[in-house]
């Protein structure tokens, strides 16, 4: 698997919890890695300026999500495939989002034109 990270011109600062936005991290990597199913795999994480919060960009050439099943895959218990039933507890992606939402940001996916899903968030900027 190949990971790149897009280079961060400046510096931009956000209130948060450490620990809880590396658990965000963490749950939308280990997914896009679970269920990429490519022996040649890519992870695209990008962050940007934003006027007011900063937006963070998680994209791999997996698969992608069905348009049916992107509204949904932030729900509690929520899997794309219900035959996977030892996959893992569906609460990743949902412990991201309330984690996101006490932050004051959003996050959302969309499946990209070129395969593969995107993952993204935003966090408050601060001022200074």
């Amino acid at each position: 698997m190949k990971a790149t990270f897009d280079p961060v011109d400046g510096y931009m600062k956000v209130c948060m919890d450490r620990d809880k936005i590396v658990r965000v991290l963490e749950n939308i990597i280990f997914n896009s890695v679970k269920y990429m199913n490519r022996e040649s795999g890519i992870l695209t994480i990008s962050v940007r300026e934003q006027e007011k919060n900063v937006k963070v960009s998680i994209s791999d050439n997996g698969p992608g999500v069905s348009e049916d099943d992107i509204p949904t895959i932030f729900d509690r218990f929520y899997r794309t495939d219900p035959s996977r039933s030892t996959a893992g507890s569906g609460l990743g992606l949902a412990i991201s989002s309330q984690i996101i939402k006490a932050h004051g940001g959003d996050i959302w996916a969309e499946n990209l034109p070129t395969g593969g899903l995107c993952v993204q968030f935003t966090l408050k900027k601060i001022k200074g």
